[in-house]
């Protein structure tokens, strides 16, 4: 009996230590699974945490783009603005270059009438002084009234003739200006 009893005993601590042993094994296999689980969780911590980065180097490129473009848009606004006074300038300038020319060419023109109202007056002061001079060379008064009737029927036609030739000058010359002005606008 006591061999049984140490068979028994035996058998018992044999089971016991084969218990132990799977409960060390399962002890493994649970510390085993425990390990995998938090190496997940640290894999899912990594992989978020490079999505985070990800995200936030998406966002900071992004907010570089927005920064670029919009200080783009602010240099074509400064180059548009800069255009649009440089247009306004030149067109002052042209502006002051025409009227300075037209101021030039009306003093011209102005001259120019003055000089031939200058001419005219002339030419009828020696008219008349040749007449005087016929005149009191002429004893003969109906002579001198045919004469005289004569004498400034033809100054008249003269003058006429003359105005109306620089009047026809004057009008060409006025046109051609015109027509030289509107070429240069």
């Amino acid at each position: 009996m006591r061999e049984k009893e140490l068979e028994l005993r035996e058998k018992e601590l044999g089971l016991r230590k084969k218990e132990l042993d799977l409960i060390e094994k399962e002890q493994l296999t649970n510390n085993d699974k425990i390990k995998i689980k938090e190496q997940k969780l640290e894999l899912r911590e990594q992989e978020l945490e490079t999505k985070n980065k990800e995200q936030l180097t998406k966002d900071d490129e992004t907010e570089a783009k927005k920064f670029k473009l919009e200080l783009k848009e602010k240099e074509i606004e400064l180059r548009e603005k800069e255009l649009k006074l440089k247009d306004l300038e030149q067109k002052k300038i042209e502006d002051l270059k025409e009227q300075k020319q037209k101021e030039v060419e009306n003093q011209k023109i102005k001259k120019w009438e003055d000089k031939f109202d200058q001419e005219l007056k002339q030419k009828n002061e020696k008219e008349a002084l040749k007449f005087e001079q016929l005149k009191q060379k002429q004893p003969n008064e109906l002579k001198n009234k045919n004469w005289e009737e004569k004498f400034n029927q033809e100054i008249e036609l003269k003058n006429e003739k003359k105005e109306s030739e620089q009047k026809e000058d004057l009008i060409s010359k006025l046109e051609s200006f015109e027509v030289d002005s509107n070429k240069k606008n």
